[in-house]
């Protein structure tokens, strides 16, 4: 999906959504990764790998359990996980729209991101969510460091992936390991709650 998501280009504003098909959920999480691959799990949540040659950084967030980087640092991983209160159990791509208010912020909260692309809806691991791909300056303000942030929802729990590139122009070379990433995401379904006895 990250390739098909830069190679298409566009600029400019976030007002506009369209949608971003996925590969669909490849069957239950294996317990053995593909070869070159280090599994992560979050039992009864999610599951995903990343390059073996990557390292695992100490993220000091409870809410980040996994902060991943390639050796030369020029391309990372961050995976958040958030409980948030909604009204509805389970989000579908009808419920998709009342939600983006609330990543928009999200995104929005960092003042040097500038998105690059239209907001997309998009489907992985059978969660529906969006994609923003922007860029944002450090605090030496240097060329921007390359996002490509997805948030999808389960249940009452916010997933965040946010792949990045130590450089936008970046961006594009890193879609291989990127999209290598995103193909073994994995998400447990949310339990169906039992039919109240009357």
């Amino acid at each position: 999906m990250v390739g098909a998501l830069l190679a298409l280009g566009g600029c400019g504003g976030g007002n506009r959504s369209t949608r971003t098909q996925s590969r669909p959920n490849a069957g239950s999480a294996s317990v053995k990764p593909a070869a070159g691959l280090t599994r992560f799990s979050d039992p009864g949540l999610l599951s995903i790998s990343y390059p073996s040659r990557w390292s695992r950084l100490p993220s000091g967030d409870p809410q980040v359990p996994l902060l991943v980087s390639s050796p030369d640092r020029a391309e990372a991983l961050l995976l958040r996980v958030t409980r948030i209160g909604l009204a509805v159990r389970t989000v579908t791509l009808r419920e998709l729209p009342k939600l983006r208010p609330l990543t928009d912020h999200i995104v929005g909260a960092d003042p040097n991101a500038h998105l690059v692309q239209p907001v997309r809806e998009a489907v992985l691991g059978g969660l529906p969510g969006f994609v923003y791909v922007y860029t944002a300056t450090g605090k030496l303000r240097g060329p921007g460091i390359g996002h490509v942030h997805y948030f999808f929802f389960r249940g009452q729990t916010l997933i965040q992936l946010v792949f990045q590139a130590a450089q936008s122009s970046r961006l594009q070379a890193a879609a291989h390991d990127f999209e290598r990433i995103e193909a073994t995401f994995k998400a447990t379904p949310v339990p169906v709650a039992a039919p109240r006895k009357r």
